[in-house]
């Protein structure tokens, strides 16, 4: 027997005997409604986790095109001028070796002279990647791109999940205030009656001043309630990164009344589809790449180097030079700094190991929780609603002895606030299963929670 579906189906059906919620104020009329969806839909556009995942992503791309061109052509141009004083005799360096000149030239105005020296030099290199790190660091950019995707997913998921509960929470406040203003309504209605009733003589005075006061207390209850579903949509406003005073016409959203799947099912879907660990597994596997690019810290390197010299005014023959080569480089001590750097990797790897291990376990208690606490709620909005029948049912009685002078004022004051109550309480237990269940969503991460789903 599917107890949602019945326990939903009364608590949204009317009761007789209950008071029905007011109309819509004109103000509300006239402000844009908001569906939950909706509300989903800008939290996701303007949620600062969100931006701060994509923010991370552009990062991980911008670390994959600097690992990137770590590998290519690096050319550089070089200015040089030096001028020695105190000899006549300058040594000029230049790329194919030193001339010496012995008497300063006639005209030494621009250019090289005995006791200057002015070069240009463009040089070229590139490296020959022959330990495969500095592929393996672009394979680890590539992986922690894909982790912080993975993230940016779970952050939309998670921003779901605190919308819909604050969404929840201020229709709560709603609905509330609507069991507060009939409360209030009918409070109004009694003492005009009574009052009516006192004036010809058919009622006691003492009638009138208890119903006063009754009034006055759901008059209080109103703005109690007015006061909290102000704060729940500016609670909401926030969640939605914008401006807390924005007004909201809320929408009762359409219950879901379709089974749940059982633990052992979410759990597997959960597993399988949850965003945090697929990122868990993105960045072992870059950390894994850079455990390899530790390990080559203390091979030998290969770079290609060119360069080319002008030396300014120079002799003839002596002006310019070029060069061309290639550069091994084979570390013999590094006094232990390889080592210490591939112990650190290999800890960095295991550490995030043990953070999927724990995450796993964490996200398999979060499903069954959320699931436990969506079964409890279901059958407390069922004895709520039964609560209400009842409530209703006594109020219905009292009223009616009253009416016809046989029950005292008492019996229908507290059958009325006891309706009010278990109204109340029907309220806050059908919005306890809508956030169960949304809670529920966001454990598996997935909106679909009926068994026929397959993980």
């Amino acid at each position: 027997m599917n107890w949602l579906a019945i326990a939903l189906a009364i608590a949204l059906s009317p009761q007789e005997g209950v008071p029905t919620p007011e109309n819509p104020t004109p103000l509300e009329q006239a402000t844009p409604t908001l569906s939950m969806e909706e509300a989903v839909a800008i939290g996701i556009e303007n949620g600062y986790a969100v931006q701060i995942a994509r923010a991370n992503e552009d990062r991980a791309r911008a670390n994959r095109n600097s690992a990137r061109s770590a590998d290519g052509f690096k050319i550089n141009f070089q200015g040089q001028y030096f001028r020695i004083f105190g000899s006549a005799a300058v040594a000029s360096q230049t790329g194919n070796g030193t001339r010496q000149e012995e008497e300063p030239p006639a005209n030494s105005s621009g250019g090289s002279s005995p006791d200057s020296f002015n070069s240009l030099v463009v040089s070229l290199i590139k490296p020959i990647d022959i330990s495969g790190s500095l592929r393996a660091n672009v394979r680890a950019a590539d992986w922690f791109i894909e982790a912080a995707t993975y993230q940016t997913s779970a952050a939309i998921n998670e921003t779901k999940g605190t919308i819909r509960n604050a969404y929840l929470q201020a229709l709560q406040a709603q609905e509330l205030l609507e069991v507060q203003s009939s409360q209030l309504k009918n409070a109004v209605e009694r003492r005009d009656t009574t009052e009516a009733a006192f004036r010809i003589g058919e009622r006691p005075r003492f009638d009138v001043l208890r119903l006063e006061n009754e009034v006055q207390r759901s008059n209080k209850a109103v703005l109690d309630a007015e006061n909290t579903l102000v704060v729940a949509k500016q609670a909401l406003n926030n969640a939605m990164s914008r401006p807390i005073d924005t007004p909201i016409t809320l929408v009762e959203p359409q219950d879901e009344l379709e089974r749940v799947a059982e633990n052992a099912d979410l759990v597997t879907r959960a597993i399988a589809r949850r965003a945090e660990l697929d990122a868990s597994q993105a960045r072992i596997a870059g950390l894994q790449e850079l455990e390899f690019v530790s390990a080559t810290l203390y091979r030998p390197s290969l770079n290609l180097s060119a360069s080319h010299t002008r030396v300014v005014a120079a002799s003839p023959g002596q002006d310019q030079s070029s060069l061309a080569g290639l550069i091994l480089s084979v570390p013999l001590v590094d006094a232990g700094q390889s080592r210490a750097a591939v112990r650190t990797a290999e800890a960095n790897t295991l550490e995030a190991e043990l953070q999927q291990q724990q995450l796993e376990l964490g996200i398999a208690l979060a499903v069954r929780s959320a699931r436990s606490n969506y079964e409890t709620a279901v059958r407390g909005l069922t004895f709520a609603n039964n609560s209400v029948e009842l409530s209703a049912e006594a109020y219905r009685l009292a009223k009616l002895l009253y009416d016809e002078g046989e029950g005292p004022l008492l019996d229908v004051l507290t059958s009325q606030n006891d309706l009010t109550a278990a109204l109340s309480s029907r309220v806050v237990s059908l919005f306890e299963v809508r956030r169960a269940r949304a809670a529920l969503q966001q454990a598996v991460g997935d909106d679909d929670l009926s068994p026929e789903v397959e993980a």
